[in-house]
């Protein structure tokens, strides 16, 4: 069973006189969730294509960065062989835009709409330009008041990563749902979004609207893995879903939520430069989710991915943290929930 590095790779075998690139994948048994594959996992498996097949194009203009891609999830998946089809449908100027298409035993399974561009390089200033008509930008340390913060309260150094300091873990941990929890990756709650959404945060008040939102600080645990682009997607699909965050009394038993489609959006290249002003853990990233609107178990999935200040439980807090964080990847879902019961013993992947 293979790191993460390692279980996303793919490789070409051959192209189609029409230009579609056929890659080779393998998925592994172990990033499942009840044996089925994980869907972060399997987004990270098509961004290796796609990607690959960007840096090993001869077409002009170049463009290496993935900036956005839509999925939808057509069938279940399963461990084993997969095919990967990627074909150019436009090149521009600014972007290019591909189709990625994953097949199993020859039935497409899941199909991807991706741009890609050349991702422009973050300000290595620490006091950027303003935002204006001439420069239209607005990141961390932007000054204007409306310049994005983390979301996070709390920094990683000072978050306990052990699993039982998280509840959501613990739960599903002792039910054996994901595979490759702990042996290859550890997370870390903030607890201080976690007491926001319970209204035991400083300062808020009693009868105050609140809000079904999580937070943890997450990194892999094999040696040599870093966050990078095709990680990303793996990350802002192991958010908490909101129908887990209500109070004990009103929460629903631990369901498996099968994702019917995803959108991504990528904010820059990585790894970001020593010299950004930025702070940016090679392994660690920060996962915010949140939502408000569930119809019959179907729900909204927000998730933003950030860089994290440091590694969980280790090193210094530095000052103005929060400011220096910098958002990496956006994304929204709709996703069913299903009971486990339903999951348990079941041999075959799902259609949803």
């Amino acid at each position: 069973m293979a790191p993460f590095s390692q279980a996303r790779t793919t490789e070409l075998l051959y192209k189609r006189r029409d230009g579609t690139a056929v890659y080779r994948a393998h998925i592994d048994v172990q990033w499942s969730v009840f044996g089925n594959p994980h869907g972060g996992y399997l987004l990270a498996v098509i961004i290796d294509a796609l990607s690959k097949h960007q840096a090993e194009s001869n077409l002009k203009p170049h463009h290496p960065d993935p900036a956005h891609l839509m999925t939808q999830f057509l069938q279940g998946t399963k461990p084993g062989r997969a095919e990967i089809h990627v074909k150019v449908l436009r090149i521009g100027k600014s972007w290019t835009n591909l189709r990625a298409e994953l097949y199993q035993e020859g039935s497409l399974v899941i199909t991807s709409l991706a741009l890609y561009t050349v991702m422009p390089s973050l300000p290595l200033s620490p006091t950027p330009e303003p935002f204006s008509t001439v420069n239209q930008t607005l990141l961390p340390l932007t000054p204007s008041p409306y310049a994005p913060l983390t979301p996070f309260v709390t920094h990683p150094a000072l978050c306990d990563p052990t699993p039982q300091s998280d509840e959501v873990h613990r739960r599903w941990s002792s039910n054996s749902v994901f595979w490759f929890l702990p042996e290859r990756i550890k997370w870390a709650e903030d607890l201080g979004i976690k007491a926001r959404r319970e209204g035991k945060a400083e300062g808020q008040q009693k009868g105050e609207s609140l809000k079904l939102e999580w937070g943890a600080w997450c990194e892999m645990t094999d040696e040599g893995e870093e966050a990078d682009h095709a990680t990303l997607p793996f990350w802002a699909d192991m958010m908490s879903s909101i129908p887990e965050l209500f109070p004990p009394r009103q929460r629903v038993d631990p369901h498996y939520y099968p994702t019917l489609s995803l959108s991504l959006q990528f904010h820059c290249r990585l790894p970001l430069p020593p010299s950004s002003p930025y702070l940016a853990s090679p392994r660690t990233v920060g996962c915010y989710s949140h939502g408000s609107v569930i119809q019959q178990g179907r729900h909204e999935q927000l998730v933003e991915v950030w860089s994290a200040p440091g590694p969980i439980g280790e090193g210094e807090v530095q000052d103005e943290w929060r400011k220096r964080c910098v958002p990496l990847l956006t994304s929204t879902q709709i996703a069913l929930s299903v009971g486990t019961g339903k999951m348990a013993g079941r041999t075959k992947p799902s259609k949803l």
